[in-house]
């Protein structure tokens, strides 16, 4: 079912930066969201659907097939050059591919250790890494369904939010205070973030030799460098933002200030950074993608509507 909904808007005078929300049908409530390689879409995870969003608005939703006795709870969204969607179900330990040309889904169990799947990352090595925050496990699936021997990190790192750059995949390690990344061999690398409480959040790489992450507790944004290892961070004009997601935006990053209902943004390597507020108040923006149409795209934890940001 398809449906173009009146959207609310705002303006922003001093940078004429618009952000249009719309509803969700089925007035669920999305999480993750990721553009398609190959399509004019963004497509997002949702409680018990997927949905997919065209640059006029339109959103038609698909219905997930139960994975477990369970209530379904959806995380992660990554696309394969093939145009293979891929995102997960946390309470029943389910990894989901999707096609969007015939609707048809299917499922792999998710191998133990497998509490508190976080993310997914489709990699140039042509394996999902699936990020498993409350097991500190990383798991590599191939597109058969077959998994390699799982990575597993130290106590407490609680991966998330990953990305792929420079043929490693990039992730932040929430509850450790450090971004790392994984190569194609298995081997993790890790980076301590300038501060004793960050909370590293997301990740996106970025076309300047840089990875950039949001830190939901100290409230900054933060780059490192890939060539030096250097770590970079500024601090966001409003207090107790709590940034979530982040993605690339077409002048630098953008990313979700989740307690204080503004998307924040950045040229590549700083420093200025500028706010908009989003119209419905208590919309709680969570996570990001810079989609086919030039647009920031982002879901909204408290509210059933995707919202763009151009």
């Amino acid at each position: 079912m398809k449906f173009l909904l009146s959207a609310m808007i705002l303006l922003s005078c001093a940078t004429a930066q618009v952000i249009t929300e719309y509803p969700i049908p089925t007035r669920t409530i999305a999480g993750n969201v990721c553009a398609s390689p190959d399509t004019p879409y963004v497509y997002f995870t949702a409680n018990t659907t997927i949905g997919r969003v065209a640059s006029d608005g339109s959103i038609t939703e698909f219905n997930v097939p139960l994975g477990g006795p369970n209530e379904m709870k959806l995380v992660g969204c990554s696309f394969s050059p093939k145009g293979i969607l891929y995102f997960g179900d946390q309470n029943n330990y389910v990894i989901y591919a999707f096609s969007p040309k015939t609707q048809v889904f299917v499922k792999f169990p998710l191998p133990a250790p497998n509490v508190g799947m976080a993310g997914v990352q489709f990699h140039s090595d042509w394996l999902l890494y699936i990020m498993v925050s409350g097991s500190n496990v990383i798991h590599r699936m191939q597109r058969d369904g077959t998994f390699l021997t799982p990575i597993q990190l130290a106590a407490g790192s609680y991966p998330h939010g990953p990305s792929s750059c420079g043929g490693n995949v990039w992730f932040a390690e929430n509850t450790a205070n450090r971004v790392a990344f994984v190569d194609t061999a298995g081997t993790v690398s890790e980076f301590a973030v300038p501060g004793s409480y960050t909370a590293p959040f997301s990740t996106v790489c970025a076309p300047d030799g840089g990875v950039y992450f949001t830190l939901n507790a100290a409230n900054q944004i933060g780059r490192i460098d890939m060539a030096t290892s250097q770590v970079t961070t500024w601090d966001i004009p409003t207090p107790n933002s709590m940034p979530k997601g982040i993605s690339l935006s077409s002048t630098g990053v953008c990313f979700a200030e989740s307690n204080v209902n503004k998307i924040g943004c950045m040229p590549l390597l700083g420093p200025q950074i500028t706010e908009t507020s989003i119209p419905l108040p208590g919309a709680a923006p969570n996570k990001l993608a810079y989609g086919p149409d030039g647009a920031v795209w982002f879901s909204e934890a408290n509210m059933s509507y995707v919202a763009r940001w151009r």
